[in-house]
């Protein structure tokens, strides 16, 4: 039997917004109010942000396309997307030497909800976000009798 396990882990190396006409990057520590959710409040914007959107991922994720496609051992999938000013999801982009994982990860994130937008300085911002699934696909081993030597409980 195969079991799969999806571990979300959260990239947030960079948040990027939009100033007159060049583009200024900072961390999601450095603006004052990261993207919500309709469950988040703005004093844990952050932590609620990513604890959000993980849960949406291995939510939403179609984890048997892992074992439809008979992907063992460790799977990595890195999307890149924005949060737009309007707090809508756009240009997303995914890495994986997987061709079907980057196409569902896209189909996902295609599918959050319009979110509130991040705010720095008073201001709504566009941000960019970075966040690796790493998918565990393992052969569970069957269950054998003790050998000889071995000591079996009661």
């Amino acid at each position: 039997m195969k079991k799969i396990f999806i571990l979300a882990l959260l990239l947030v190396g960079t948040i990027g917004y939009a100033q007159s006409t060049s583009l200024q990057t900072v961390s999601i520590e450095n603006v004052d109010q990261a993207p919500l959710f309709d469950n988040c409040n703005i004093e844990d914007s952050k932590k609620c942000f990513n604890s959000s959107i993980t849960s949406f991922i291995n939510k939403n994720f179609n984890t048997q396309l892992a074992k439809q496609h008979n992907l063992l051992g460790s799977q990595k999938v890195v999307a890149q997307f924005l949060i737009n000013k309007d707090g809508r999801v756009e240009g997303i982009s995914s890495v994986s030497t997987q061709e079907v994982l980057k196409k569902e990860m896209a189909r996902v994130l295609n599918t959050l909800p319009q979110l509130k937008p991040a705010i720095k300085d008073g201001k709504a911002i566009a941000i960019s976000y970075s966040i690796p699934v790493i998918f565990e696909l393992k052969q569970s081993l069957p269950f054998s009798a003790p050998t000889s030597g071995q000591k079996q409980n009661n």
